[in-house]
């Protein structure tokens, strides 16, 4: 701290609660105390995350001093963020803010500051709007290129108490973006809520409420991949579980065919949360069946009948009733959704509880499943399934394709923090050209572009090269595909990508050297 009446140069912010006697008045003192205190609280710690100083509390505001306008910038916006997320969060009341920055010398005496830098920062704010940020034109020259934060001019303002007009501008903000919590959501899905979530809010939201009115209890959701399947999912449970559901999930594997895995991965928490004295009473009736597929039921309950000499159609038909009985159980309690992700590669036991669970679901349990339709033929035992639960009541299929366009510019504007420039949808439109949309495929090229250089965030915007390469793990992902596919199928495809996304099926097969078929016998 300076000595006594020690002058230094400070980034200067004020800021105060929009109608906050009013607020105070209609609430009352008993509701509105703690509200206030937890609230001046939140708009403290985003000052001190850029080592700011919180010099006095307004009573329904604070003055804050930092060490360098670009600081100062960052304090008032997260200021207004942290507001901003008072009011998402919950809390009776939404906190609307008018924030005010000055830079200048100042004087510290007794704790306190003093200066013109002070009262201009105070009469800022004062002038500013619901949610506004005003700053003067001296803050935005000195911070320079160390700030990302984007700006419009206001013009001269005639300040009050102050000789001559104040060139003034408005600092944009935009609220954080709240993300699902690991809390409310089983790790399989929580570790897919990566990276911004753009162009599906409005899906999601459909779904939701279609859920919520009973519309359906079982949703199959399709799509190639990398097309964001599971991080709609996780979107989409973040809101149930909001709701009052619990929400489990298991996972399919290529790689791993071990019968009922995802039921052992979905049921075990389930299991976990149980007393030994009601699992032991829901295990009088089907502990046999549950222990098959959730092992921990045998060490905690010791004395359950054996499984291993049961006839396999007896041995089935004792797992199913045991999942449907557990499930049903568990969702008398509380909605519970069960999340199967990638069916394409469930085993073939498995396959026959969901088919079961699917179609004879209690109304508070709902089953929402994954898969690659991409994967699918017309003998892959999951094609059978899916047509028999097109007859199933509250079975609602959907297919998720490519972002467009605009999605992709959101996606790219999430990315940078601001709004993109010219150059920035440039960018952003040779990205959704080079990828399709592919959410995975957006994610990773632009991570490999700002790894490799080509491009760049300079002066507030993204700058570089336009062409587009492949990143060398999504080479490794789609070879690996490819190689599954066979030489004949490689060659084909090939030459149709030499001749672009559109294509004559004959120019292929004269092309690739494969007999031409008679018309009418199917594409090549």
């Amino acid at each position: 701290m300076q000595g006594l009446g020690a002058t230094s140069t400070r980034a200067v912010v004020f800021c105060d609660v929009v109608g906050s006697t009013e607020i105070r008045s209609r609430l009352g003192d008993t509701v509105a105390d703690p509200w206030f205190e937890q609230l001046m609280s939140a708009i403290s710690n985003a000052v001190l995350e850029v080592d700011g100083l919180v010099v006095k509390s307004l009573g329904d505001g604070v003055m804050a001093v930092f060490t360098s306008a670009s600081a100062a910038l960052q304090g008032a916006v997260g200021i207004q963020q942290a507001a901003d997320a008072h009011r998402v969060h919950g809390l009776a009341e939404s906190a609307l803010l008018r924030v005010g920055v000055s830079i200048g010398d100042v004087a510290e005496f007794d704790g306190d500051w003093n200066g013109l830098p002070i009262v201009e920062a105070a009469r800022l704010c004062a002038a500013a709007g619901s949610n506004e940020i005003l700053a003067s034109d001296v803050v935005r020259v000195l911070a320079g290129s160390r700030t990302d934060h984007r700006f419009e001019s206001v013009g001269a303002l005639e300040l009050k108490g102050l000789a001559n007009p104040v060139g003034t501008v408005r600092v944009l903000w935009s609220p954080r973006r709240a993300t699902p919590s690991s809390a409310a959501l089983p790790a399989a899905l929580a570790t897919a809520v990566r990276g911004p979530f753009v162009g599906r809010d409005q899906l999601v939201t459909e779904c939701y409420d279609e859920w919520k009115a009973g519309i359906w209890r079982g949703l199959l959701v399709a799509g190639e991949p990398g097309i964001g399947k599971t991080r709609f999912v996780a979107e989409l449970c973040n809101r149930m579980a909001n709701a009052g559901a619990r929400v489990v999930a298991g996972r399919c594997d290529e790689d791993i065919a071990a019968p009922y895995r995802p039921w052992t991965e979905a049921l075990e928490p389930l299991v976990a949360e149980m007393s030994t004295d009601e699992l032991t009473t829901f295990s009088d009736g089907h502990g046999a069946g549950l222990s098959f597929v959730v092992p921990t039921v045998r060490r905690r309950v010791p004395d359950l009948e054996s499984v291993v000499a049961m006839d396999p159609d007896t041995l089935r038909s004792v797992v199913i009733d045991a999942i449907t009985a557990f499930l049903t159980l568990h969702a008398a309690e509380d909605p519970l959704v069960v999340v199967l992700d990638d069916v394409h590669w469930i085993d073939a036991p498995s396959l026959v509880v969901l088919r079961q669970v699917a179609a004879t679901a209690p109304a508070d349990l709902s089953i929402v499943a994954t898969y690659r339709d991409t994967d699918l033929d017309r003998v892959h035992p999951l094609s059978a399934v899916l047509a028999d639960l097109r007859r199933v009541d509250g079975m609602r299929r959907m297919g998720l394709h490519g972002l467009d366009a605009a999605a992709v510019e959101d996606y790219l504007t999430v990315a940078a923090g601001h709004a993109l420039d010219a150059d920035g949808i440039r960018l952003a439109d040779a990205v959704h050209e080079g990828t399709a949309g592919n959410p995975l495929f957006v994610g990773e090229v632009l991570r490999h572009l700002t790894e490799t250089g080509a491009i760049r965030r300079a002066d507030d915007r993204w700058v570089g090269e336009s062409g587009l390469s492949l990143p060398e793990g999504l080479r490794e992902v789609i070879g690996r595909r490819l190689t599954r596919l066979g030489d004949d199928v490689n060659v084909v495809l090939r030459v149709a990508a030499v001749l672009g996304r559109s294509f004559d099926p004959e120019v292929v097969e004269v092309v690739a050297g494969r007999p031409r078929r008679p018309r009418g016998t199917g594409a090549c």
